[in-house]
């Protein structure tokens, strides 16, 4: 954990796979972007990160939001072109991340859905 009142600045442009899947992390100061081709993908590279099942999942997503909004960093997820969720400081939870418990995670409900979609 930073202490209180610092930030992080990463630099990163990396192409890499997990699991068999492509996932792009670009950054831009403040700014971490991970990308997926699809919402089918990024779920099977979430499920093969270490996490406990049931609600132990839950409590270290919620952490791990957290920890990112101390940081200062603002964490991007993009489906294709849509962004369909964003944790850290400028992150806006509402209805749909109280819904799925995801603490301090902004879900964008129309660009998910869309990207499930596949529009």
């Amino acid at each position: 954990m930073l202490p209180p009142g610092s930030s992080l600045d990463v630099q990163a442009d990396l192409s890499l796979t997990v699991d068999g899947e492509p996932v792009s992390l670009r950054s831009e100061g403040d700014l971490l972007v991970a990308t997926f081709q699809s919402v089918p993908r990024a779920l099977r590279v979430l499920k093969t990160l270490p996490l406990p099942d049931g609600p132990g999942r839950v409590a270290t997503l919620r952490t791990a939001a957290g920890t990112v909004r101390a940081s200062g960093l603002n964490v991007l997820v993009r489906v294709g072109h849509r962004t369909v969720a964003r944790a850290g400081p400028a992150a806006r939870p509402g209805w749909l991340s109280r819904l799925l418990r995801l603490g301090e995670v902004e879900v964008y409900a129309r660009q998910a859905l869309l990207a499930a979609l596949g529009r």
